[in-house]
């Protein structure tokens, strides 16, 4: 084959069949693959979808590398006209631009269509195995390659394939080696989605329970009650439940995190953005709510911490209630943040809710639902622990360049 050379180096881990076997060779791209990056221009407007038909392949197919959820379709006439654009099975898709590198192969069960211009279509040669190069190409070493490769400012982007063709991977010689790498890894992403499954179950329990324990539809009481509790729900509102502090003082001085220290915090979904090592200014007075004043997120907090922001409102409780239960009775609230402006003062506290007379249903509510997030954190870390597992494997079955040495 074109642009290979011998390697002296093996990987670290390998299958014992193949330890006395060829070493690895180093491969250009454009010699394992042929490339196709989706149609530029108008070649793929809206105004031409069609409710059934060839799919659209979209960067979501690359990023989440799943196939059920095509949004757009084309008729057999534009499909035609694109046919240079057209996926086939064992194809592997790239994210081109804005999340660049994310990969996914075509299924074997694949829906007829065509990439769009965010995609960029590898068609690897029949003596390399695909699921191999997926794995390969997702090295950080080569996604680095990828991203360094790119142009664009903020929202970077592949503008043409050709800068693509000359990146370097080292792929064993033998298509069975590769074959069982690339087995070996696919085997601990199954599971992995499996446990993600699992995961995404009970975030779902979590979720039913939530409407089923909080009172919807205007109702003073929730469907589902704990039998020993009779009395109806009152209504009130946040205003009376919980009390503000501005987090003034505890807004972090320098944005430049560290990987240890005191948490910044922010009530999104990122919730923690780095660590610092300042040791004023840290909020110690749990738990309590962070809550995002423009647009409404909030988190429950049990460690000291600090905040990048000035629109977080830090949130306590007024008497003798239980925060967690308020935390997810706030949870249950259907609030637009429509505008870019401060809720929690204005409006957001003024919201009417419905809670339980006795303290002792609303810690009844909130020891259940912790019940239920203490199962969510060790399902996290778990996949967590799986994932970091790959990585060292993948860090072992493959060869780094960095200690490659060309024979002669």
């Amino acid at each position: 084959m074109n642009n290979k050379k011998s390697i002296t180096i093996i990987p670290k881990f390998r299958f014992p069949e193949y330890i006395d076997k060829s070493n690895w060779i180093k491969v250009k791209l454009e010699s394992i693959s042929k490339f196709v990056r989706g149609p530029f221009g108008g070649s793929l407007k809206k105004e031409i979808f069609v409710s059934n038909g060839y799919a659209v392949y979209e960067q979501q197919q690359a990023i989440y590398q799943k196939f059920d959820n095509i949004r757009y379709f084309i008729d057999e006439n534009k499909y035609i006209d694109l046919k240079r654009f057209a996926v086939s099975a064992n194809d592997i898709i790239m994210s081109c631009s804005g999340t660049l590198g994310k990969l996914a192969i075509i299924p074997s069960n694949y829906l007829p269509g065509v990439i769009n211009q965010a995609l960029l279509k590898l068609t690897i040669k029949k003596d390399y195995d695909v699921n191999f190069i997926k794995n390969c190409l997702e090295l950080p070493m080569n996604q680095d390659k990828i991203l360094n490769r790119a142009g664009g400012g903020a929202i970077k982007n592949v503008a043409s394939v050709d800068i693509l063709k000359n990146i370097e991977i080292l792929v064993p010689m033998q298509l069975k080696e590769q074959k069982k790498i690339a087995e070996c890894l696919n085997s601990i992403d199954e599971l992995i989605a499996g446990e993600e499954d699992k995961l995404k179950e009970l975030k779902n329990h979590k979720k039913g329970l939530l409407q089923r324990l909080f009172p919807k539809n205007n109702s003073s009481n929730p469907e589902l009650r704990f039998p020993e509790f009779k009395e109806n729900w009152v209504k009130t509102n946040f205003e009376k439940l919980l009390k503000y502090e501005r987090p003034d003082k505890y807004i972090v001085d320098n944005t430049n995190y560290n990987i240890e220290g005191t948490p910044v915090l922010t009530a999104n979904k990122a919730f923690i953005l780095g660590y610092t090592d300042e040791n004023f200014g840290i909020y110690t007075k749990l738990p309590v709510i962070i809550f995002d004043d423009f647009t409404v997120d909030k988190k429950y907090v049990e460690f000291p911490f600090k905040v990048k922001s000035s629109a977080i409102k830090i949130l306590k409780l007024k008497f003798n209630d239980n925060l967690k239960f308020i935390y997810e009775l706030m949870r249950t609230v259907k609030f637009s943040a429509d505008e870019h402006k401060r809720y929690y003062i204005s409006t957001y506290q003024y919201i009417d809710v419905f809670v339980p007379q006795k303290i002792e249903e609303q810690n009844k509510i909130a020891e259940c639902l912790n019940s239920i997030d203490d199962l969510i954190s060790a399902q996290t870390e778990k996949i967590e622990a799986l994932k970091l597992h790959k990585k060292g494997l993948m860090q072992g079955l493959f060869p780094s360049l960095e200690d490659v040495k060309d024979g002669q």
